[in-house]
């Protein structure tokens, strides 16, 4: 079953879902949780290096989940809850998800281009809307007010909490100048 996380802007709830609060920093690390330098190189510039499946860069459909501004989408990207992140109960007890965002795609809908910005990251809500449970796939959709305020490309870490049956909780790290840490191993 898939679900969607939605960002929103604290006092919004919507029909009591949980939120918790969602604050930006870059994770170097791979799959295997060991270090790695900060990924900007020109692996993450090359638009054929993000998503090998687009065949018509000029012909760009949004996703269905999409915002009312679609200016304000930066990307959609799938997880996969692990076994080992479920408790006895078989309930999410905690669990770290390290995804690569230049793996997903990126579009300014306004210019129908690849994009890839600057500067930082703005406090954000993340909304869950159901408890999660091993083997089930999750649609992460990322909005914001002004997509300015978005570094990409980056690695991105989300730790979730269980606080009680049937409730999830987030933590999450952003960085929150990209520019400077790009600056200082040579990509700019």
């Amino acid at each position: 079953m898939d679900h969607e996380f939605r960002f929103k802007e604290e006092g919004d709830p919507l029909n009591g879902a949980v939120f918790a609060k969602v604050q930006a920093v870059i994770v170097c690390t791979n799959e295997f949780g060991e270090s790695m330098p900060f990924p900007f190189d020109e692996r993450a510039r090359k638009k054929e290096n993000w998503d090998k499946s687009i065949e018509n860069w000029d012909d760009i459909s949004p996703p269905e989940n999409k915002p009312e501004n679609l200016n304000d989408l930066l990307f959609q990207h799938n997880v996969m809850v692990r076994p080992c992140d479920i408790d006895g109960m078989e309930h999410l007890h905690s669990a770290n998800y390290i995804f690569y965002v230049w793996d997903a795609f990126y579009f300014s809908f306004k210019d129908k281009v690849p994009f890839i910005l600057q500067t930082h990251v703005k406090d954000m809500f993340v909304e869950f809307l159901n408890p999660l449970f091993p083997g089930e796939n999750l649609c992460i959709s990322v909005w914001a007010p002004n997509k300015n305020d978005i570094s990409l490309p980056t690695v991105t870490c989300y730790e979730l909490i269980r606080i009680s049956d049937g409730v999830v909780a987030a933590k999450a790290k952003m960085t929150v100048d990209f520019t400077e840490a790009m600056r200082s191993n040579g990509s700019l």
